[in-house]
């Protein structure tokens, strides 16, 4: 099952917080993702971990066709919402493939 919880004070308006090896998604935005089953949300929050850690890293993230297509329907419900890594965040559409 996801572990999605209501987080602390400083993150209460962000979708997704990742600290070592924890990441929560904020129950607060839990209906936006309502035709997510339970185990696209758990794959979900894998795929936010990478991201958000490639970027605090400054590296480039790599993610499956599958990873893809889940991080895009999630950016479709809750794009304007922020994802965070230790205290950093960004908002989620920001995370959509560049196309030169």
């Amino acid at each position: 099952m996801a572990k999605i919880r209501n987080v602390h004070r400083g993150v209460s308006e962000q979708l997704h917080h990742a600290y070592g090896s924890y990441d929560l998604l904020n129950q607060k935005f839990a209906k936006r993702f309502g035709q997510f089953t339970g185990e696209e949300l758990v794959r979900l929050m894998r795929v936010l971990a990478i991201i958000v850690f490639a970027r605090a890293s400054q590296m480039s993230a790599a993610v499956e066709k599958e990873q893809s297509a889940l991080l895009q329907r999630a950016i479709d419900v809750a794009g304007e919402l922020e994802v965070s890594y230790f205290g950093t965040a960004w908002r989620l559409d920001s995370f959509t493939k560049k196309v030169a």
